[in-house]
């Protein structure tokens, strides 16, 4: 039977100039903060890419004008909406997935510089002017490589407007490669402020988010300072507060909220190679490269046809596919090799570490029953620890054991995502359900209860 209490509270006799707040919070007054932080700290920690267009591979129109180009921009939205909603549910189950991977972005964008230094080394005419926030665009599918078939001036100038181009986004794998084989501009096709001004999130926006962030962990810590109980939800929601602010600050020079990348032209030779309309797998960047500039030098020919390959078919995947383009904005893929996988796996159980801590922290809070405090104290071992556990199984041992990591490595990796969502699940049943039977003096009201916030 669930139980109520409403608090009386003395009206003033007479008109006063002030009157204080009451010295108490209701069940309210710690549930909407604490879900008004959560939705700050994903909006914060969420910086999604540029969704793949469907326009060339979507001979759909509008039923009511017939325009197709209105069908794609009605379609891009919903499809922009829909992944939204699915990130931010795998960042809400696994946010360490969110925190790597904007650590990983900002490793690839200075290796991608990097790259840019070393070529305009060997080659002193080529501007550097790509900067950080270039690199960023780039990486989110900003930059569209548009193979144009014709005159330029009877194409679209934006994605799913009409066109017979066949289109895929570059990648920072591809940047330095593609401007020394001419693909590119030596110069940056946008300036920097131009991809800034494309960020639908504004200023106020942002210090919003971090202002509700930075008053929910105040209230907190204030909390701890008076040795006053806090709840199991305002536990979890700290730990993703602090993800959201790491995140935030691996994010800063990345915008966010691109809907529509800049498109770079190049002609493909109607005599060389000439598919048919609608048919976009039949168009392929690699086959067309040598047409465009024949190669003096036939191993950067090689790698970069290579690497437009994979982006091209990934970009059709992605076109294709609500799940694969939900699954492009939290892999941590680009770089196939073994030693990316690892820098990945030791990055995501370090991230992993903080973020369980915190949970942890609740080890001797008050619980309705025995049972449920120790399935939260499991739960935040399990989610502290699974990462670090299967890391160190993955990279220990010998001959001995490497056949056995080799045959159930998938099996290994599996059963830690498992026991990883079930402990996140756990966590989030206990939270909500403590909220039932919190301590009085869980509701007795701190000073930043009066500074202005959301909630």
């Amino acid at each position: 039977m669930v139980t109520t209490f409403s608090p009386n509270c003395t009206f003033p006799d007479r008109s006063v100039n002030y009157v204080e707040s009451p010295p108490l919070r209701s069940t309210l007054d710690i549930v909407w903060p604490c879900v008004l932080t959560l939705i700050a700290s994903i909006y914060t920690a969420l910086h999604l890419d540029v969704i793949a267009d469907t326009a060339a591979t979507s001979p759909c129109k509008c039923k009511w004008c017939g325009k197709r180009w209105l069908y794609n921009r009605i379609c891009r939205d919903i499809r922009g909406l829909a992944v939204g909603l699915g990130v931010a549910t795998i960042a809400l189950l696994a946010p360490e997935l969110i925190v790597t991977r904007a650590l990983l972005e900002m490793y690839w964008c200075k290796k991608a510089l990097q790259r840019l230094e070393k070529l305009a080394k060997l080659e002193p005419n080529i501007l550097l002017q790509w900067t950080k926030t270039h690199c960023y665009y780039l990486n989110m599918g900003g930059l569209r490589l548009v193979g144009c078939r014709g005159r330029f001036a009877s194409h679209g100038t934006s994605p799913g407007a009409p066109c017979d181009c066949n289109e895929m986004a570059l990648d920072r794998d591809s940047l330095a490669l593609a401007i020394q084989y001419g693909l590119l501009p030596k110069e940056p096709p946008v300036t920097k402020q131009e991809i800034l001004d494309l960020s639908k999130t504004g200023a106020f926006a942002k210090i919003l988010a971090i202002w509700q962030l930075t008053w929910f962990m105040v209230d907190l810590v204030t909390r701890l300072a008076r040795h006053l109980p806090i709840s199991q939800l305002e536990v979890g929601v700290a730990g993703f507060a602090m993800l959201a602010f790491a995140t935030w600050f691996f994010y800063f020079s990345k915008p966010k909220g691109v809907n529509v990348g800049t498109r770079v032209r190049f002609r493909i030779p109607q005599s060389e190679f000439d598919p048919p309309q609608h048919q976009f797998e039949e168009v392929s960047f690699a086959r067309t490269l040598s047409a465009v500039r024949p190669s003096s030098d036939n191993e950067v020919h090689d790698l970069l046809t290579r690497r437009l390959k994979d982006a091209e078919v990934d970009f059709i995947a992605r076109s294709r596919s609500l799940w694969a383009e939900i699954v492009h904005h939290i892999s941590w893929g680009g770089d196939s090799s073994g030693e990316q996988l690892f820098i990945s796996l030791i990055l995501g159980a370090v991230i992993a570490l903080p973020f369980g801590a915190i949970h942890v922290a609740a080890w001797n809070a008050a619980f309705p029953t025995v049972a449920g405090q120790w399935l939260w104290r499991v739960s935040s071992l399990v989610s502290m620890l699974v990462l670090l556990v299967s890391l160190i199984i993955a990279t220990s041992g010998g001959n001995v054991y490497r056949q056995w990591l080799d045959d159930y490595a998938y099996w290994t990796v599996d059963c830690c995502l498992v026991l990883y969502t079930a402990a996140r699940v756990i966590l989030m049943v206990e939270m909500v359900r403590c909220m039932l039977f919190l301590s009085p003096e869980a509701y007795v009201r701190s000073w930043a209860g009066d500074v202005p916030h959301l909630g």
